[in-house]
């Protein structure tokens, strides 16, 4: 059993550090974590094994509270959520399984340059079926000078790097193999703590339009939420909230589906439909709303209002929550919807949509609902189509005094890194927060709290490496290296 006392030393470590999201002690468990891992795979005689518990032991404090957001958000009882929460520990630690896999089909050049297990990793977090895309990247928010790498081929660099780093300091400590070529892994550490310094002094000094954002956190519970009887007086906490915010030059945002009435998706204008009466506040907004192009077609959705009352059309959530907000399978297979009866039926969105404020100079808005801020491409395409300001629109609620909300926001802090955008984040019940485009946390709202964050933000031209160029490009044609070495040792 002792051959596995890392494999449990990486869960522990690295579980722990899920619990300091976005902090220096994070970094150095990021560190411990990938060490004990690289050990793990090496020295033990059932890699997989090895590996697999790794995986199913780190899964379980990482992820516990999805139990309750099981619960609340698909209405299950407690053993059925815990059951789905075993089946989504059990799949997502196959993702350790991967790792042995392509671990074991790299070429050998690659363990000469101390490079075989990071590239593992990386590959790893590409192609693994996982719900939630955490990276070993995650753990290094804290370590700013580290992180900022992830400008250039995001959050699979920072990870490579990460393991790679370690791997070295394994070899030497552990395994007491010392090789020139390792060195090449110190000079490339050093030079990506050099390249974040200087993209940290880079922005920081950066001169460039600003807008002055307010973000509306009324903190309706889950409860209240679901109320068909409290729908009105829910939007009533926005709309007071946001009455005591002075002056009109300032883009005013509210969380994930506030405006519960079902808005029809060709609504121009707030004279229109005198539900929406309220939004004709001389203020330009971005409001989370529910709305339908017919009897059948059903949307999450964000839309724009202008100052004048005119409104755009709004952008459709395209990443939805199993079991929430709409049944797998439920169109080939209705009965699961039966099964499923307190899900929703919505239809996913076709892609990103950035609305131009006129109120504004260079106010170009990418919306982001729900999780969708923790899916790369995302904010990549958003970028690349004239974004200068990210918006996350979320309900958080779901996750209960856990340290879910701040995972998410750690998670979604790497989106400012990667495209060099502020991203503020407006959400029901916390972490409402403000991210500038290096990943830092400028103020924030504590969940559980109501009240309006106000604050400058940034809104950067320039696009980084990673968003005008290389995106995840890289790591995905390096599969090449593990799949031609497991074809030639398979018919040579």
């Amino acid at each position: 059993m002792t051959e596995y006392i890392y494999s449990l030393l990486f869960a522990a470590s690295m579980g722990l550090a899920w619990q300091l999201p976005g902090t220096k002690v994070a970094s150095l468990l990021g560190f411990i974590a990938a060490f004990s891992l690289v050990v793990s795979i090496r020295q033990a005689r059932k890699p997989y094994f090895a590996a697999y518990l790794a995986g199913f032991a780190v899964q379980t404090p990482g992820f516990y509270w999805l139990i309750g957001t099981i619960s609340n958000f698909g209405g299950f009882t407690l053993i059925p959520s815990l059951v789905l929460f075993l089946l989504f520990v059990a799949i997502s630690a196959t993702q350790f399984l991967i790792i042995v896999f392509l671990w074991k089909n790299l070429p050998k050049w690659t363990d000469t340059l101390s490079i075989q297990t990071a590239i593992a990793v990386a590959l790893s977090e590409i192609f693994s079926i996982r719900i939630f895309p955490w990276a070993f990247a995650h753990t290094q928010l804290g370590f700013h000078q580290f992180s900022q790498i992830a400008d250039i081929a995001g959050t699979q660099l920072v990870s490579f790097l990460l393991v790679a780093t370690c791997e070295l300091i394994a070899k030497i400590l552990i395994f007491r193999k010392v090789k020139p070529a390792y060195f090449f892994v110190l000079i490339f550490f050093g030079l990506a703590v050099f390249y974040g310094q200087n993209r940290i002094e880079h922005f920081s000094n950066l001169k460039n339009e600003t807008v002055k954002v307010a973000l509306v956190q009324a903190n309706i519970s889950i409860e209240e939420k679901h109320n068909i009887k409290l729908f009105k007086r829910n939007t009533e906490e926005y709309i007071k909230l946001t009455n005591k915010i002075s002056g009109n030059n300032l883009f005013v945002v509210w969380p994930e589906s506030v405006i519960t009435d079902w808005i029809f998706e060709g609504t121009e204008h707030t004279n229109q439909d005198r539900r929406l009466s309220y939004l004709n506040n001389n203020r330009a907004m971005l409001v989370g709303a529910l709305t339908y192009r017919d009897q059948e077609t059903f949307f999450n959705s964000a839309v724009a209002v202008n100052s004048d009352g005119s409104i755009q059309r709004p952008y459709h959530k395209q990443i939805l929550m199993p079991f929430g907000e709409y049944t797998p399978l439920g169109k080939t297979f209705p009965f699961l919807k039966e099964l499923n009866a307190t899900a929703g039926d919505f239809s996913e969105g076709k892609d990103v949509k950035v609305f131009t404020y006129p109120k504004f100079k260079d106010l170009d808005v990418a919306p982001l609902i729900c999780y969708e801020d923790i899916a790369p491409s995302l904010s990549r395409k958003a970028a690349r189509a004239g974004a200068k300001l990210l918006v996350n629109i979320t309900n958080d609620a779901w996750f209960g005094n856990t340290h879910a909300p701040y995972q998410h926001h750690l998670i979604a802090s790497f989106r400012s890194i990667e495209n060099r955008r502020a991203l503020v984040r407006s959400t029901n019940s916390g972490l409402t927060a403000i991210v500038d485009p290096l990943g830092r946390t400028l103020s924030q709202i504590k969940p559980f709290s109501s009240g309006v964050l106000i604050q400058e933000v940034p809104l950067l031209k320039e696009l980084s490496i990673y968003t005008k160029f290389l995106g995840d490009l890289p790591f995905k044609l390096l599969i090449l290296l593990p799949a031609c070495t497991f074809l030639i040792r398979r018919f040579k």
